[in-house]
């Protein structure tokens, strides 16, 4: 996949780190129920990823998305799909 920038992107990681792609990402949050009505703002990292041609093929083949989490515990995490505009 492709790194993109989303739209509404306010910061980039990675950029002075060669080694990275830099890396567009909408900084904001989203809010979570904890308890009984009790809500608290999460904050989010949001990036978009774009396929490729032989990677849209891979998934229209009953393909999957992997997502690799770095570390030894796993963030709550996000996938979905948006339209282009």
């Amino acid at each position: 996949m492709k790194v993109i920038t989303i739209p509404g992107a306010n910061f980039t990681i990675a950029e002075e780190q060669d080694e990275y792609t830099t890396l567009p990402v909408k900084v904001g949050s989203v809010d979570v129920e904890l308890q009984d009505g009790v809500y608290e703002a999460i904050p989010t990292l949001t990036s978009a990823w774009r396929p490729t041609v032989d990677e849209l093929l891979l998934l229209y083949r009953g393909g999957y998305v992997e997502l690799c989490v770095l570390g030894a515990k796993h963030p709550p995490v996000m996938l979905n799909v948006k339209p282009t505009s």
